[in-house]
Formats: C-alpha cells, sequence, structure tokens
C-alpha cells in the first residue's frame, strides 16, 4: 500500500471517513498503467457522492437540501446534532427538552417501502400528543 497524506488535497480524511479503503473511493480504470492518476481525480467529496439520502428526500423539497454537516458530523453519523432552536418551527422549551426525538420523529414507509424517519413536517400541535383532560 502507498502511504499518502490525505490532509494535503480538497478532501482530508476525518472522522468515520479515515476507515475507508482507498479503492472504496477511487475506482479503478480501464486506460492501462499510463493513466494511473486518472483513479485519484474525480473522486466524489459531497456526502450525497457516497451515501443515499437516508432522509427519502424530505429536505430538498422547497428548495436545496441542508448541508448533511449541518446536523451530522464525519465522526459519526448518530447521534446527530441538529439544533431545534435555531432550525426549527418548533420550539423545544420547558418539558418538550427531554422528549426523546424519536416521540415526535416516528419512523414511516418511504417511496420504495424503505422505512425512512420523517423530521419535516414532525406534528407540532398540542392535540397531537396532548389529550384534553
Amino acid at each position: 500500500m502507498v502511504a499518502f497524506d490525505h490532509s494535503t488535497t480538497k478532501f482530508p480524511l476525518e472522522g468515520a471517513h479515515r476507515a475507508v479503503t482507498c479503492s472504496e473511493c477511487h475506482r479503478p480504470t480501464n486506460l492501462g498503467a499510463s493513466a494511473r492518476q486518472i483513479v485519484f481525480r474525480g473522486a466524489p467529496t459531497a456526502c450525497s457522492g457516497c451515501h443515499e439520502d437516508v432522509h427519502g428526500g424530505q429536505f430538498s423539497k422547497g428548495g436545496p437540501p441542508p448541508e448533511c454537516t449541518s446536523c451530522h458530523s464525519v465522526r459519526s453519523w448518530k447521534p446527530s446534532t441538529f439544533d431545534h432552536e435555531a432550525r426549527a418551527k418548533f420550539s423545544l422549551k420547558g418539558a418538550h427538552e427531554e422528549v426523546p426525538c424519536a416521540d415526535c420523529h416516528k419512523e414511516t414507509t418511504a417511496i420504495g417501502g424503505r422505512q425512512v424517519v420523517i423530521y419535516a413536517r414532525a406534528p407540532s400541535r398540542c392535540a397531537a400528543c396532548h389529550a384534553d383532560k
């Protein structure tokens, strides 16, 4: 294996990306040994270049989707670092601060029968969780 300092590129390997093998991003070409460097150019640098949209497109409706790093880190996918106060329409105040995310953001069937957690458009009316007493 050839040693290479990835920090000299536009995509330094950080967090979980350090465990990825070279060939997972840098695919071999059919151009022969004289074109070997082409293998190292053009590898995807956007999250969507390697990772599928596990959110089922719910953040791309009505405009460009936010950067994955606005909620997730390169160290690990979970837990997310979503700032509910800054980025959501429903403010977590009082007892709502202690409610687990999964109580409001439930899995539901999405396109293709794949389970997707619904974050956008989660219930925000009191009656969705609280019964009249």
